[in-house]
């Protein structure tokens, strides 16, 4: 039977402040640390804390930017399930729980849901971790970086590029199109990704006018459908199914909708690291043998404490009543606490 949380707080009474009065970042951060040192029992009781406050898109930004830049090669066919995942949490959304969306911490189909994936995470081989790529200011003077200019012909994009796209962009959209689809150069790949994201900034910075025509493939916000970004995907999309290959077909696919997910002002930038995991499956060799479910006995077990966890931090339940302000609400050294009981529950566990 189900642990239900009765809790009496509204969404934005916990945009900083989690369910069990940790701060957001904090908590962020510990889960983070968790899956990084492959501790499940301590990652599913800070990914049920997210999942108590509200912070849906937080979880999903974690998995999803975690995976892309620690895992990638070492698990291909993850971004597929999380993909899958995320519409069925999408679905379920639609279904019943979008005027209150609290109220899908209680829903049986979305707890088992983030433990599976943050408990798949967890046990997915890692590789090495992506880096992020630097443009240096006077990269963007076409004059001063002649020498990274690689590709033998102009023509390698121009079946891609349209009508509408900043033609400055022409050369490094080349140039990157050259590399994924010809000399494989993961580095001068993920440069040329880099200097289109930076190139835009600069532009909005400067404010100038650098947008490109309308991609049908493009499911964002009106004002983000003409970012410069959509160029690089449509790159992607097209070298991908030029490997054929129908697993990476799949998978920048996949990565596509992940990248989608409430897309705003500054997405590319924050979100490169998908964009550096896409280089890597269209440059290196993807190993079609390795399953997505690398150790499902830490995951059974996972799901079978499910209710432990939702019963510990039920204590920390806000509900009505005169007492409601002092009930549960942990003191100064909560944190310290609860590391206490997660050693506890890890000795019984595991």
């Amino acid at each position: 039977m189900n642990v239900e949380i009765d809790d009496m707080r509204e969404p934005k009474m916990m945009r900083i402040i989690t369910f069990s009065n940790y701060k957001k970042t904090d908590v962020k951060k510990e889960l983070i640390k968790s899956i990084t040192n492959k501790q499940p029992e301590y990652a599913l009781h800070w990914c049920v804390e997210m999942l108590c406050s509200g912070y849906f898109l937080d979880l999903w930004n974690i998995f999803i930017l975690y995976s892309s830049q620690y895992i990638h090669l070492g698990n291909p066919k993850l971004f597929i399930y999380l993909s899958r995942r995320l519409e069925e949490f999408r679905n379920i959304m639609r279904n019943g729980h979008a005027a209150n969306e609290l109220s899908i911490r209680n829903n049986n189909d979305i707890r088992k849901m983030f433990f599976e994936i943050t408990s798949i995470i967890i046990t997915s081989d890692r590789k090495h971790g992506l880096q992020a790529v630097k443009t240096e200011q006077n990269d963007f003077d076409m004059t001063n970086i002649s020498d990274k200019f690689y590709a033998p012909s102009p023509k390698f994009v121009k079946h891609i590029f349209r009508e509408d796209d900043p033609q400055e962009l022409y050369i490094s959209c080349n140039e990157l199109y050259y590399h994924l689809s010809e000399s494989n150069n993961n580095l001068m790949a993920c440069y040329w990704c880099q200097w289109i994201v930076d190139f835009e900034k600069l532009c909005k910075k400067k404010k100038k006018k650098c947008l490109c025509e309308t991609r049908s493939f493009v499911h964002v916000d009106a004002p983000y459908v003409k970012d410069c970004v959509w160029i690089i995907w449509e790159i992607f999309l097209d070298v991908s199914k030029k490997k054929n290959d129908k697993l990476v077909e799949k998978i920048i696919e996949s990565l596509l909708q992940l990248f989608m997910v409430r897309y705003g002002a500054n997405g590319a930038n924050t979100r490169k690291m998908i964009l550096y995991c896409c280089v890597s499956f269209l440059t290196e060799s993807v190993n079609p043998k390795i399953q997505c479910v690398q150790n499902s006995t830490i995951i059974d077990n996972c799901l079978g404490k499910m209710n432990t966890y939702f019963s510990e931090i039920k204590k920390n339940e806000q509900s009505s009543g005169t007492d409601y302000l002092f009930n549960g609400i942990p003191k100064k050294s909560n944190l310290d606490k609860t590391m206490e009981r997660l050693t506890i529950l890890q000795k019984n566990m595991f």
